[in-house]
């Protein structure tokens, strides 16, 4: 995403939000959905998708108000 954000940012001066996911999802045997990309990692990428542009960022799929909750603890510190 945070490469995307960049290439956004070349193509247009308006706002940008950028939510991704928390990586790809799969599907347990009892049926709960849970998606492979850890919370430190997907916090990783959070200074990147600022610094190449994005004036919003958000969660998607995947995430939940723990990644929220980190994510603005994250962009308070950059």
């Amino acid at each position: 995403m945070a490469d995307l954000v960049k290439i956004m940012r070349e193509k247009t001066s308006l706002p940008i939000l950028a939510q991704a996911n928390a990586g790809k999802p799969s599907l347990s045997e009892e049926g709960k959905v849970a998606y492979s990309q850890g919370l430190e990692d997907y916090l990783s990428y959070i200074p990147q998708m600022t610094k190449n542009g994005a004036n919003i960022i958000g969660g998607c799929c995947g995430t939940n108000p723990e990644h929220i909750q980190k994510m603005a603890e994250v962009l308070k510190k950059s």
